[in-house]
C-alpha cells in the first residue's frame, strides 16, 4: 500500500445528532475532537490519522461532547482513502452518508473521480472506483434522544399515592413533542403491586404497602422516546382511624359543684395547671368509649373563670403552645375540639390559664377501623343547608326565627347547591350560627330519633352572632333536631359527612390521623413563631392561599383535609372567616364570626386542594392564628 504526503479525504457524515445528552461515540482509531457546540459554529470534525491496512492495530477512541450538539452533521475524516481498516461500531443503528473525493495522482485506488454512498451504520458497504475496495462500519452510543428526534415530554409529572385494598384512581399518561401515536411502557423499576399499565392507563387495586420508584417511557411512531420518573407511596389502611359517633352526646366532665356527669369534681381547675381527664375505657350515661379509642371530638365550655385560654392535648406529650378556646372572665363560651388520647392511659389534659369551671361533652371518638366505623367525606365545597332569615338564600329557607324552647327537625341528606349529601351519611360536620338572638341561650343538635341530651352545641348572647362547629348524628331517615333555648335566627353550613361507604359520589372516604401534638400552622402577628409567619395582618376582603402539608406540620401530601382551630386577634371590625379547598370557588359560608376587641377561637375542618392547600378569607382586617390537631387521608 502506498502513502502520500498529500492525503486524500474521506468524510463520514453521521446522521442528525440533535440532542442535549450526547454521551459517547466509539470507533477503532485514535481521534481528536474539534469544533464547537453552539448552533452558529461550523460542523465539529474528527480527524482519524493514517490507517495502515485492515490488520493494522487501532485503539478504541471515545468521543465525548461536554455540551449539547446542535449541528445537523458530524464529519469524520480519514487521512488515507485506500485504507481498508474498518470503523468498528459500539452498537448497530443510525444511518450515515459517505462522500469520497479521489484526487488524481494521489497514489490511491484511482486516478480521479468521486462517488457518494448512503447506508446503515453497522452494515458493511463495499464500494470501488477504478479498482480497489474498502469497507466502512461505524456506530454511535447516545443517551436521550437519538438522531432526528425531537424532545418528547411525558405526563403527568406526578402520580397520586394510594392505599392497600383501595381502588387506585385511574391515571392516563400522555406524550407530546414527537410523532403520534405513542406507546407507553415501564422501562425501569416496578409498578406498585396490584397496579397494571394497559395502553396509556395505570389502574388497579394496590395489594402491598411501600414506596415504588419506576420510569414510564413513551415511544412515538418513529421510535423516538421520552420518559418520566415517578415515586408512588402505598399506605396501609390501619394507619388511620375511623369515626364512631355516640348514639347521643354524653357529659364526660362538669367541674361545677352539684352538677351531673361522668366526672364531677365540684371544683375549678386551678390556673396554670392541667387536669388529666380519662376517657378511653369509660362508660358514661350508658354509652362506652372503648379502650382502643385514639382521639375524641366534642364540645368544651368555660363557665366561671378569670378569663384567658385553655389547651387540650394528649396526656403523654408536653403542653404545646396552642389554644383551643379564648374566653373572657366568667364568659360562658364553648368550642368544638378534636384531641388525641395518651397511648397508655386513654386520657387527655386540660390546661387553663386562670381558675376555671369547664364542661366537656363528647359526641364521638376515633378508633382503628372495624365493621361499625365511619369514613369522612369532605364535600367538594361547603354548602349552606339552612338559613331561617327572611329572604335568605339556602337549600332550606323557612323564613322565620326559631322560637325559644322549640325543637325543629332538619333534613341532612339532600342535594344542596349542586352537591349530594347521600342517604348513606350517618353524621354531618359543619357550623351552626345564631344571628340576632333575642336573649342569651344555647343550642343543642342531636339525631332526630334520640332524646334531647343535656348538652350544648353552642352558647350564645343577646344580639351577638355566634357560630358553633358541630358533628351531629343523623337518624335512619337522614334527619337531625335543633333545640334552641332562646328565640333566634339560625344558619347551618355543612362541609362534610361520615358514612360507612369507602367510596361514594363524593370520592374516596378518609381516615383520621391525629398529630402527635398540635402544631401552629400560621401566625400572622409580627415576631411570632409557626410554620408560616408572614408578619402582617390579613387584609379584609382578600383571599389567601394557605399550604398545609409538609415537613413543618408533619402532614403528608396524601392528606385531603385538616382539622384545627382558627383564632382571630387584633380585629379591626366585626367580621367573619371562610376556609375552603384551594381548587374550589369561594362559598357563601362562615368558618368563624368574630367581633372587634376580642380574641376569638373556632374549631374547623377544611378540605385541601390537589396542591395540599386551602384558601382563607377574612371580611375585615385581622391577625390570624391557625393550630392543627390532625388530618384526614385515604
Amino acid at each position: 500500500m502506498k502513502t502520500n504526503s498529500r492525503p486524500t479525504k474521506m468524510t463520514l457524515l453521521l446522521g442528525l445528532l440533535v440532542l442535549s445528552g450526547l454521551t459517547a461515540h466509539a470507533y477503532r482509531a485514535s481521534a481528536q475532537w474539534r469544533g464547537h457546540s453552539d448552533a452558529s459554529a461550523k460542523q465539529p470534525t474528527v480527524i482519524l490519522p493514517h490507517l495502515r491496512g485492515r490488520n493494522a492495530a487501532s485503539p478504541i477512541v471515545t468521543l465525548t461532547s461536554a455540551a449539547a450538539v446542535t449541528h445537523s452533521e458530524v464529519l469524520l475524516t480519514t487521512e488515507d482513502a485506500e485504507s481498508e481498516a474498518p470503523l468498528e461500531p459500539a452498537q448497530s443503528g443510525g444511518s450515515y452518508n459517505i462522500t469520497q473525493s479521489v484526487i488524481a495522482g494521489g497514489g490511491g485506488a484511482s486516478s480521479g473521480g468521486s462517488y457518494a454512498e448512503t447506508g446503515v451504520i453497522g452494515q458493511s458497504v463495499v464500494g470501488a472506483s477504478s479498482g480497489g475496495q474498502y469497507s466502512v462500519e461505524g456506530g454511535f452510543v447516545v443517551s436521550g434522544q437519538s438522531g432526528g428526534c425531537q424532545t418528547i415530554l411525558v405526563g403527568p409529572s406526578t402520580l397520586p399515592n394510594g392505599t392497600v385494598g383501595v381502588s387506585y384512581p385511574s391515571q392516563m399518561f400522555s406524550a407530546s413533542g414527537g410523532t403520534a401515536p405513542y406507546s407507553f411502557a415501564v422501562s425501569i423499576g416496578n409498578l406498585p403491586t396490584g397496579l397494571n399499565l394497559v395502553g396509556d392507563t395505570l389502574s388497579g387495586t394496590p395489594t402491598a404497602a411501600g414506596t415504588f420508584n419506576f420510569t414510564i417511557t413513551a415511544t412515538d411512531n418513529l421510535g423516538c422516546q421520552g420518559f418520566q420518573v415517578y415515586a408512588v407511596t402505598i399506605s396501609t389502611v390501619s394507619s388511620g382511624l375511623q369515626f364512631y359517633p355516640l348514639a347521643h352526646p354524653v357529659r364526660l366532665l362538669d367541674t361545677r359543684p352539684g352538677q351531673t356527669g361522668c366526672d364531677t369534681p365540684g371544683a375549678q381547675i386551678p390556673g396554670n395547671t392541667s387536669r388529666t381527664q380519662t376517657a378511653g375505657g369509660r362508660t358514661c350515661d350508658g354509652l362506652t368509649i372503648p379502650a382502643n379509642a385514639k382521639a375524641l371530638t366534642g364540645n368544651i365550655t368555660t363557665v366561671e373563670s378569670g378569663g384567658g385560654f385553655l389547651t387540650l392535648y394528649p396526656s403523654d406529650v408536653m403542653r404545646p403552645l396552642v389554644a383551643n378556646s379564648n374566653f373572657a372572665a366568667n364568659q360562658v363560651l364553648n368550642n368544638v375540639f378534636t384531641v388525641g388520647l395518651g397511648a397508655s392511659d386513654g386520657a387527655f389534659n386540660i390546661y387553663v390559664t386562670t381558675n376555671t369551671n369547664v364542661v366537656v361533652d363528647i359526641t364521638g371518638y376515633y378508633a382503628p377501623p372495624s365493621g361499625g366505623g365511619l369514613y369522612f367525606h369532605p364535600l367538594p365545597h361547603p354548602v349552606r343547608l339552612m338559613d331561617s332569615r327572611v329572604g335568605a338564600t339556602a337549600c332550606f329557607t323557612p323564613g322565620a326565627q326559631l322560637t325559644a324552647g322549640s325543637t325543629v327537625t332538619q333534613l341532612g341528606t339532600t342535594t344542596c347547591d349542586g352537591v349530594l349529601i347521600p342517604g348513606g351519611a350517618l353524621a354531618l360536620v359543619g357550623n351552626a350560627t345564631t344571628v340576632n338572638p333575642q336573649a342569651n341561650g344555647f343550642l343543642t343538635l342531636f339525631p332526630s330519633d334520640a332524646m334531647r341530651p343535656l348538652v350544648a352545641s353552642s352558647n350564645f348572647q343577646t344580639g351577638i352572632n355566634m357560630n358553633a362547629p358541630f358533628t351531629v348524628g343523623l337518624s335512619p331517615s337522614g334527619q337531625f333536631n335543633i333545640y334552641t333555648a332562646a328565640t333566634t335566627d339560625l344558619v347551618v353550613d355543612v362541609l362534610g359527612y361520615f358514612s360507612t361507604q369507602l367510596n361514594d359520589t363524593n370520592g374516596q372516604g378518609l381516615l383520621f390521623n391525629p398529630l402527635p401534638t398540635p402544631v401552629r400552622l400560621l401566625d400572622t402577628r409580627a415576631g411570632q413563631t409557626g410554620c408560616f409567619t408572614p408578619g402582617a395582618q390579613m387584609i379584609g376582603g382578600t383571599a389567601y392561599l394557605q399550604p398545609a402539608t409538609g415537613v413543618c406540620t408533619g402532614i403528608p401530601a396524601a392528606a385531603k383535609a385538616v382539622v384545627g382551630n382558627a383564632t382571630t386577634v387584633n380585629v379591626s371590625a366585626n367580621g367573619f372567616l371562610t376556609f375552603w379547598p384551594s381548587d374550589a370557588n369561594q362559598p357563601t359560608v362562615a368558618t368563624s364570626n368574630y367581633r372587634s376587641g376580642t380574641v376569638f377561637n373556632r374549631h374547623f375542618t377544611v378540605g385541601l386542594g390537589t396542591d395540599g392547600a386551602f384558601k382563607r378569607f377574612a371580611s375585615t382586617t385581622t391577625d390570624l392564628v391557625i393550630d392543627l390537631s390532625g388530618y384526614f387521608a385515604p
